[in-house]
């Protein structure tokens, strides 16, 4: 399966469609006249039937057409591919319905790259009275093209079902194929005049649209959409919507660095339920509320008000899509990749992987994530943009330290952990810390300080520990810095993590920094940290001592405040100007 493809000149064009004897005669003659002009078209080399009683259809062979039993009478996408796959040859695959038949562009089919690529067709409707009119609704399709073998993924799908072929589309996306839809090239005729259904529309479809595929109408030219050359820059601003800190930080520091180079004034921002806050020198579009679980109603829209923006490029900052070409998605992280979460839930991430042509992440190990989990990604559109920290975070004055302590009754060395407590498949590890701390030996000598989460601490955290022993609090930036100026030192035992913000700024303000051994933390902190076993509370319930000896705290202040001055919100913002400028 993973051997290289053969250069599809050489192959041959093979089609495979059911068959049936419709009880209307007139349906029955347009399926056998589809049947007759394909059988005479010199671009296909091979017909394969799939009938439910061979011997029935036996008087139809030749040496063109052959006869295959299909499992049931309305054969699946898996009849196909299970059979094409038994050959011992390689070959283009077409798929389609009954009532296709194709005319000589159908040639085009052995110029197309099939590097992990399943093309559709979208169909021209034959008339009576006027020329054969392509279909302009990219929705449907009625012939998939492919290169043996097929690599594998859910297609026990039935053929001439409402919604079939978006949801064998949706299965083939996800199983690692790109889409597009070339019907505006190569020509698929759809002979249905007598407009007679075998099936009930109501009944006989697939309903899981947000998991269905609709690739759009397209060339097989380079040039594949129209494109705006004096249009703005349309930035979707989805992730102020959400309620995160460490996005709201992100993206106001960028925004800030836009105003200031004087790249804000080629953008259009997409302001999600209005829920952005209102800056000058950006020019705002409000629009609805963004809805991660609805990927494909998200891309119509999104994609609709693009279109009416005239807009010349496109920038995601939550798995939304409007168009592939000059489009560029930020990836924050692969967390769920990571711990084996169920991917269905997460439909608009992968989507957005596949929906945007560049893509924008923090770190080389995220980049490296990306092109293990989905190998087909093109390595040169993965782009590293680490983020940065505010200038305000910096050590504060021992008067300042001391008045925070005192206004939240800190009393003795205190740990830190910074935002949502849970994470994905609790991937933010805090029972291993609560277990560290129960069995410390000087547990009730030093107290652990949550900042920001949901207002109420799950009790299954904290069940171990007094009352004294922890606080949550909720703190601007100006008190979160005097927090971590003060503080032992931050805590971040996650199993798995992008690129944690708390952790630079942690490093900025002289707060050692004790993390887990993931790949992710060993990048963002140099290794200027304690960082341990994810797993083990005994490595942590030794870090908690060791952090606090003299020398080992000097060290790691001194080298970490060193390690983060690369870390600036304006270079960043100046580099991603600079990919979507080049793209635009």
């Amino acid at each position: 399966m993973n051997s290289p493809a053969a250069k599809p000149q050489s192959l041959k064009v093979k089609l495979y469609c059911g068959f049936y004897q419709d009880p209307l005669p007139e349906r029955h003659a347009e399926n056998l006249r589809c049947l007759a002009n394909n059988a005479e078209n010199d671009a296909i080399d091979e017909i394969w039937l799939f009938v439910d009683v061979p011997d029935r259809y036996r008087s139809l062979e030749t040496g063109k057409i052959k006869i295959v039993a299909s499992r049931q009478p309305r054969c699946t996408y898996q009849d196909f591919i299970e059979h094409a796959n038994s050959q011992p040859e390689r070959f283009i695959l077409l798929m389609c319905n009954t009532d296709i038949y194709f005319d000589q562009s159908l040639k085009l089919v052995k110029s197309l790259d099939y590097n992990r690529s399943l093309y559709c067709l979208g169909r021209r409707e034959v008339q009576t009275d006027r020329p054969a009119a392509h279909t302009e609704h990219y929705q449907s399709s009625d012939v998939w093209i492919l290169q043996t073998p097929v690599r594998p993924f859910f297609s026990d799908i039935q053929l001439g079902l409402v919604g079939c072929e978006s949801s064998f589309l949706g299965h083939a996306q996800r199983g690692g194929y790109k889409l597009k839809n070339i019907g505006l090239d190569i020509a698929a005729y759809h002979l249905h005049i007598t407009q007679k259904r075998n099936i009930n529309p109501l009944v006989d479809r697939y309903t899981d649209f947000e998991r269905a595929a609709y690739p759009e109408l397209s060339t097989i030219a380079p040039v594949i959409q129209e494109r705006h050359s004096t249009g703005p820059i349309v930035f979707d601003a989805a992730a102020f919507q959400y309620n995160s800190p460490k996005l709201f930080r992100t993206w106001m520091n960028i925004l800030a660095g836009w105003i200031s180079s004087g790249f804000a004034k080629d953008l259009v921002i997409l302001d999600r339920a209005g829920l952005m806050p209102k800056i000058n020198g950006l020019r705002l579009e409000t629009t609805a509320a963004h809805n991660l679980n609805v990927p494909v109603t998200e891309h119509r829209v999104t994609q609709n008000i693009f279109r009416r923006l005239r807009g010349r490029a496109f920038l995601s900052s939550m798995y939304t899509t409007a168009r592939r070409e000059s489009s560029v998605c930020v990836i924050y992280d692969l967390v769920p990749e990571e711990l084996n979460a169920n991917l269905e839930l997460y439909a608009g991430r992968h989507q957005a992987f596949y929906g945007c042509d560049h893509l924008v992440v923090p770190t080389n190990y995220i980049k490296g994530q990306l092109l293990e989990y989905y190998p087909d990604l093109n390595p040169a559109n993965i782009h590293v943009i680490s983020w940065g920290v505010q200038s305000s975070f910096k050590p504060s004055s021992a008067a300042r330290i001391a008045n925070f302590r005192q206004q939240y009754q800190l009393n003795k060395p205190y740990f830190v952990f910074v935002g949502d407590r849970q994470g994905i498949c609790c991937s933010k590890n805090l029972e291993l810390l609560v277990r560290a701390i129960g069995g410390h030996p000087l547990h009730d000598q030093f107290q652990l300080v949550f900042v920001g989460g949901q207002p109420q601490i799950e009790n299954s955290l904290v069940s171990g520990l007094s009352p004294s022993q922890y606080k949550r609090l909720s703190l601007e930036d100006d008190q979160l810095i005097d927090c971590l100026s003060g503080a032992a030192a931050l805590l971040e035992p996650s199993l798995a993590a992008g690129l944690p913000l708390s952790v630079i700024e942690a490093m900025r303000c002289g707060c050692p920094v004790i993390g887990s051994n993931i790949p992710a933390l060993q990048e963002v902190t140099g290794g200027h940290a304690i960082l341990i076993d994810p797993s083990n509370p005994v490595q942590l319930l030794e870090a908690l001592s060791l952090v606090q000896l003299p020398q080992v705290r000097s060290e790691l202040i001194e080298a970490g405040s060193l390690h983060t001055r690369k870390f600036c919100w304006s270079n960043a913002a100046d580099q991603l100007a600079e990919l979507m400028r080049s793209i635009a």
